[in-house]
């Protein structure tokens, strides 16, 4: 078994291991993107202001910004369309994205999509 300061640090210390290294078990600790972005530790990688548009022009702007973004990544989509609460959220799910949250907000809808 190979010897590390950090482990023997740990181990005198009775302190659990850092952040990003393996645990007791031996599964490597990760927390999910989408628990981060709720718990408030991360925000979307791009926002999408899609105000003043209307559906499905909206969506088509949304859908060309995550065909270009890496899976994994968060999109805000900011609309004010009364339609798009239902339908924006139904068409993202349709290509096969997830909806995590869709939010009133003063006088637009901010819907979190991730690819």
């Amino acid at each position: 078994m190979q010897w590390s300061p950090s482990e023997s640090r740990d181990a005198c210390l009775g302190t659990a291991p850092r952040s990003g290294t393996r645990g007791a078990r031996g599964n490597a600790r990760a927390i999910d993107p989408r628990k981060r972005y709720i718990a408030g530790l991360m925000k979307a990688a791009i926002v999408v202001d899609a105000r003043g548009l209307r559906c499905p022009v909206n969506w088509a702007k949304a859908k060309t910004v995550l065909e270009e973004v890496a899976h994994g990544t968060l999109v805000e989509v900011l609309v004010d369309d009364p339609r798009s609460e239902r339908d924006l959220p139904a068409a993202a799910e349709a290509e096969g994205h997830a909806v995590l949250e869709v939010e009133a907000v003063a006088t637009h809808l901010r819907i979190l999509i991730e690819k």
